[in-house]
């Protein structure tokens, strides 16, 4: 092709097509936009913070009044006739240092004690978040606010596991 079929091919783009941008420019539309909400939670009609937490397969809806008793329901029960001690002892620990006070209401279901525990967890934290950016510093770097999103990985065929091959059989 000589250089005139070049010019004139719409498959190639001419020196008039080509706009330069300086970094000032893309860096002004970067910070020009919108930024995303910080936190997912919501007031219901009674005025408690709402918030979902999940891990594994538990999902744990939270309901959180800043005004109340101090007290944990979980699916209708206490706190400590829901969960063993040592699941109790690991959700006060994070109740003393986030320092959250008030009435929780949770509503739980799937995966087992463990899923479940650090479900509520999380949504505790999302909850009292939402709107306090003080706390916010404190358990962001804790990682309370982040999702941890491992899962039992599925079982694959010809496997004897997700990942574990069958005995290999020389002769």
């Amino acid at each position: 092709m000589s250089k005139n079929n070049f010019q004139n091919d719409k498959r190639f783009l001419n020196d008039k097509d080509i706009k330069f941008v300086n970094e000032k420019d893309i860096k002004n539309q970067i910070l020009d936009r919108p930024k995303a909400p910080a936190m997912k939670a919501r007031i219901d009609g009674q005025g408690r913070l709402c918030a979902t937490g999940k891990r594994k397969t538990s999902v744990a809806r939270i309901m959180y009044d800043r005004k109340g008793k101090h007290q944990i329901i979980i699916n209708g029960k206490d706190l400590r006739d829901y969960f063993p001690e040592n699941k109790v002892r690991t959700l006060q620990n994070f109740l003393v240092i986030s320092k959250i006070e008030g009435n929780i209401v949770c509503n739980v279901h799937g995966g087992g004690m463990t899923g479940q525990c650090e479900a509520i967890r999380h949504g505790i934290a999302s909850a009292a978040a939402f709107g306090n950016e003080e706390l916010r510093k404190v358990l962001k770097p804790l990682g309370f606010l982040t999702r941890d999103n491992r899962i039992v990985e599925r079982k694959k065929p010809g496997r004897k596991k997700a990942r574990r091959s069958f005995q290999f059989v020389k002769r």
